[in-house]
């Protein structure tokens, strides 16, 4: 996969990290600020939905997703915050080189 083919998404707010914990398949608690880990988002019935690479950094999140589904994993991602102030911004022009 080249820098083409995924786009990076910045997710920050309040209680961030509690906000990851509860949607994606992967323990938060193993992120830091120089290991992304690989993860997925499931539906409510155990159901693959998307996959990313998910960074975290001082005070908020980047992920790294397939370019022709991270609108929709910005719509998903959007469904769970009910309340809780988070914000998510496709960053345009941006590289994430993940070894």
């Amino acid at each position: 996969m080249n820098n083409t083919d995924t786009k990076i998404i910045k997710v920050h707010g309040k209680n961030i990290d509690n906000f990851f914990q509860n949607i994606i398949t992967n323990d938060i608690n193993n992120l830091n600020t120089e290991n992304p880990i690989y993860t997925a988002m499931l539906s409510p019935q155990g159901k693959y939905l998307y996959d990313f690479f998910i960074l975290k950094e001082e005070n908020f999140f980047l992920l790294e997703a397939n370019a022709n589904k991270v609108n929709s994993l910005i719509d998903e991602i959007k469904r769970y915050d009910i309340r809780k102030d988070i914000s998510i911004e496709l960053q345009e022009n941006f590289i994430l080189k993940l070894l």
